[in-house]
């Protein structure tokens, strides 16, 4: 969804009961999305860019993922007020590792404060592509299956990259969109 729109069926209970995840969904219908239950799990699908960015969430769970959906809207994430949290901290971080402008040449390897900001960092990965991430291990940990699943999305079309050129062996492609420094 982040790449070019689309939809994607995430199977399993989705628990509605959960504060954090109505405030999810809120976020996700701010920048966009929309969510349908069906039997054996819930659709997302992209509808339209909003008009501005949403507030902020106030779960630092979430703040990644608003990050990621701002870029995804404006280019950009938007500064939130450092208020010296541990949050607000990792997402100035999120912003300078990203080097968005590509002013400061290639993206540095960055040590993500948590799972929620390394799977962050690699959604980003499809908007700023050679993003190098120091501890994916914090990623496993918050979401075992996550490498897995993220290294078997396509890659999206970029018109700013020379086709690719074919290979003389059978290999399959590797998928590498954050590198494990």
């Amino acid at each position: 969804l982040l790449a070019g729109g689309g939809e994607v069926l995430l199977t399993g209970p989705h628990p509605v009961d959960d504060p954090e995840s109505a405030e999810a969904a809120a976020l996700l219908r701010g920048f966009g999305l929309t969510a349908e239950n069906r039997e054996g799990g819930v659709v997302f699908r992209f509808v339209a860019a909003p008009a501005a960015v949403p507030a902020p969430p106030n779960s630092s769970n979430l703040l990644p993922l608003w990050v990621c959906l701002a870029i995804r809207a404006q280019g950009d994430a938007p500064g939130v007020p450092n208020d010296g949290s541990a949050a607000c901290v990792a997402l100035e971080e999120f912003r300078e590792h990203l080097h968005l402008d590509k002013s400061a040449g290639p993206a540095v390897p960055w040590v993500c404060p948590d799972g929620f900001w390394g799977m962050a960092y690699a959604l980003a990965a499809f908007i700023r592509s050679g993003l190098r991430l120091v501890n994916p291990n914090l990623v496993a940990d918050t979401a075992p299956a996550f490498w897995s699943v993220f290294n078997r999305l396509p890659t999206p079309p970029n018109p700013a990259l020379p086709p690719a050129k074919e290979k003389e062996n059978d290999a399959p492609p590797v998928r590498r969109r954050v590198v494990a420094d």
